[in-house]
């Protein structure tokens, strides 16, 4: 009955919020990983749906997870053995089918994130740099070392992290590993069994990712221990600098799950405010960066003999997207004697922020005048794809798909291998690139195997800009701005008579 649905809800609540019936789901996670990485012992025994459910013994008590909607707050959390019979008696169970499209949306984020070389790579010097601005200089390698053998989980370090509900809070926890968790009980169909090979290749990577972001956490952890802060604190810390991506607002979640939101926005949203902080608490965190780019770009201008003016100049040469302060100049040039730029927007927590509009943000800002960063624009796939057959154009570069002169059918074939190129995994895209279309033969600016391959491997932002094409290109806008602003002058003179 109706009374009888309320009071189970009610009992399920009340124990949900005691951790002497329930683990929190941090917890719940990182034993469940461990069962499923075979690393925790464990004994099967049947739920009420005939299905099998590990039982684990921990603390002196047999803990078995709950697993389905009906659960509510309990849902993926381990309860004790006695709990899970009362609950496992009302019938509550009931597998959560988890919505093709929320499958999907899980395997799109490890094939961008997860299983990317580069997104693995400019993750950790984020990170990196999120703990500098935090208090925990780069320059603490004892520190990383220490938090690299904190992880082990017979580490009493570990274990206070585990108690401090530090651990299982990752991008990997929060957004992937809940999804792919259902596919490993896949019905026979072949779409199934397809999600259930994805997760087998996926949620290996993915665990390595959230290693390497609990690794970050853990450090932070332990030098917060170290500088004499309780352990419940120093957790607290760590999740406020490198975030707890299992705890997000409503709108923040409904917006990461729409296909007409923003995959990744909770980075963007929990960098913000620790951004602001460190630039009120910690400016000169943030302007050692800056002042590394100049010296670094500075560099480069001496070397090549031109006087500050001169290097601001030629500065002016390059494209839009490689004016910013973190796109800097090398003392280097490639084989074909273009001048290398390393842009590091994409490694910078802040780079979101900062960098050219692109895609439906340059759409905004050209109608506008507005600028809005791209990092809390809609960058769903299918936001992107509305974007591209709406507009014809890249949602990155905003150049052109197509020439006004193609046929229908070349157009549409673009356009089909743009949206294909949108959805392939990072990786792959990459590897094809690499192999068929590498975009600086395309566009006349050639760039080096090794260059690529950096690239492509640590996402380096390296760029080889050949300086005099540059230089005609910025003449002939240049003059193209000028007849506008003659064209403009004149009729605005012919109105006036």
């Amino acid at each position: 009955s109706l009374s009888r649905d309320v009071e189970i809800l009610d009992a399920m609540r009340q124990i949900a919020g005691n951790e002497k019936w329930a683990m929190n789901k941090a917890q719940s996670r990182v034993f469940m990983r461990r069962v499923q990485d075979a690393k925790e012992p464990y004994r099967t025994i049947k739920d009420a749906g005939g299905g099998e459910v590990p039982a684990i013994k921990y603390d002196g008590d047999v803990w078995v997870p709950l697993r389905g909607k009906g659960y509510g707050d309990l849902n993926g959390r381990f309860v004790k053995r006695g709990v899970f019979d009362e609950l496992n008696s009302a019938k509550l169970l009931g597998r959560d089918q988890t919505s093709i499209g929320k499958r999907l949306m899980g395997m799109y984020k490890i094939g961008q994130v997860t299983i990317s070389p580069k997104a693995i790579f400019r993750n950790m010097v984020t990170n990196t740099i999120l703990n500098d601005m935090g208090g925990l200089s780069p320059s603490r390698v004892d520190i990383a070392a220490k938090g690299l053998a904190a992880m082990s989980p017979t580490s009493p370090t570990y274990k206070l992290a585990l108690q401090s509900n530090l651990v299982g809070r990752t991008f990997t926890d929060a957004e992937i590993l809940p999804v792919l968790e259902h596919f490993q009980k896949a019905d026979g169909s072949a779409l199934a069994r397809g999600f259930e090979a994805a997760e087998k290749f996926g949620g290996d990577a993915s665990k390595f990712y959230g290693f390497l972001e609990d690794w970050g956490k853990m450090s932070k952890f332990v030098h917060n221990l170290e500088k004499g802060m309780q352990p419940f604190g120093a957790a607290q810390d760590a999740k406020k600098w490198l975030f707890d991506y299992s705890r997000v607002s409503q709108v923040v979640d409904a917006t990461r799950k729409s296909p007409l939101g923003v995959p990744f926005v909770t980075f963007a949203v929990k960098v913000a405010p620790r951004i602001a902080e460190a630039m009120v608490e910690r400016p000169w965190v943030l302007a050692k960066y800056q002042m590394l780019f100049h010296e670094i770009d500075r560099y480069a201008v001496q070397q090549a003999q031109m006087t500050e003016q001169q290097g601001e100049e030629q500065r002016g040469w390059f494209p839009g997207y490689l004016k910013r302060e973190s796109a800097v100049r090398l003392d280097a040039k490639d084989k074909y004697g273009n001048q290398i730029v390393f842009d590091a927007t994409y490694m910078m927590p802040w780079g979101g922020y900062t960098e050219n509009s692109r895609g439906l943000s340059r759409v905004i800002e050209d109608v506008t005048g507005v600028s809005v960063p791209p990092s809390l624009m809609p960058s769903h796939p299918i936001a992107q794809g509305l974007a591209t057959m709406m507009t014809g154009k890249d949602t990155f570069t905003g150049q052109p798909l197509y020439s006004e002169n193609d046929s229908p059918g070349v157009k549409s074939a673009k356009t089909g291998a743009y949206l294909a190129n949108l959805i392939m995994p990072a990786l792959a895209r990459d590897a094809y690139r690499f192999a068929f279309d590498r975009p600086g033969e395309k566009y006349g600016e050639p760039r080096g195997a090794g260059m690529d391959i950096a690239n492509r491997l640590l996402g380096l932002g390296l760029t080889p800009v050949d300086l005099q094409r540059q230089k005609r290109n910025a003449a002939l806008e240049a003059k193209r701005r000028l007849r506008t602003l003659r064209g403009s002058f004149y009729n605005d003179i012919q109105d006036e008579s």
